[in-house]
């Protein structure tokens, strides 16, 4: 039985709180949720990691109790396939601008009748062929969540068809790569960058969408925060550690 991962045991409404696991470790991927991270993310676009390593780090990630999140190179059919068929459960595909890329990747995700998923009986993430083909089919359906990863102008200035999209799950929020584009890197306190993700956020909760969002502690984290956002990733282990050891060194005199 499928449950709904955006609902807590009493069936009230949660946030998916996560972090990035970039040193491909399988045993920090089992420790995030074990310090209590609901939500692991794995990142194929940036990055060494492969398809195998991906499963290993699937399984570690959750028998912890976490859901495995994978941003895929791209948008093709056989990167979002070959993530799936590893056992991730959410597919975030990046650099989605129009209706017509986010419908492509819910027919390369999807199974009939939302897409057109090829068909694997004997994968981790068809469940080994365990239970009949339509079973499979309709778990794997409901199992399975298609973000577009918005962080373009054109991406925010169609993302209410985006969001239209009949079978899309929901948006993810870019605001790095958007800085860059609107000409300020890294100023995540940019009363503009924060409006258009804020209106990112309205525009999806409008269209029956959930809505995620990387970004560190900032003001464009906050104002997401207080707009609803659904999943929120605020950084990376590879991060923390370097902050956290460079704080750990400024106590400890060299000489």
């Amino acid at each position: 039985m499928v449950t709904d991962p955006f609902l807590d045991a009493s069936g009230k409404p949660r946030r998916l709180r996560g972090m990035a696991i970039l040193s491909n470790s399988p045993w920090v991927a089992e420790l995030a949720p074990r310090v209590g991270f609901d939500l692991v993310w794995f990142d194929l676009e940036h990055g060494s990691l492969g398809f195998s390593e991906l499963g290993q780090l699937c399984q570690a990630a959750e028998s912890a109790g976490a859901i495995t999140l994978a941003r895929t190179a791209d948008a093709q059919r056989t990167s979002i396939l070959r993530a799936l068929e590893v056992g991730v459960r959410f597919v975030l595909v990046p650099m989605i601008e129009d209706a017509e890329q986010a419908r492509e990747i819910v027919k390369n995700a999807k199974y009939p009748p939302l897409g057109g998923r090829g068909f694997s009986s004997r994968s981790r993430g068809a469940g080994y062929g365990l239970l009949s083909m339509k079973d499979t089919l309709q778990q794997a359906n409901e199992r399975t969540r298609i973000f577009a990863l918005i962080e373009t102008q054109k991406g925010v200035k169609n993302v209410d068809e985006i969001c239209a999209v009949e079978g899309l799950d929901g948006i993810f929020l870019g605001p790095g790569d958007l800085s860059f584009e609107l000409g300020i890197p890294g100023a995540f306190g940019s009363p503009e960058l924060v409006k258009l993700m804020v209106g990112c956020i309205h525009s999806a909760h409008a269209a029956g969408k959930k809505v995620g969002l990387f970004s560190a502690p900032s003001p464009v984290l906050t104002a997401a925060l207080e707009a609803g956002c659904d999943i929120v990733v605020p950084g990376a282990d590879i991060g923390y550690l370097v902050t956290g050891w460079q704080k750990l060194l400024e106590t400890i005199p060299a000489a």
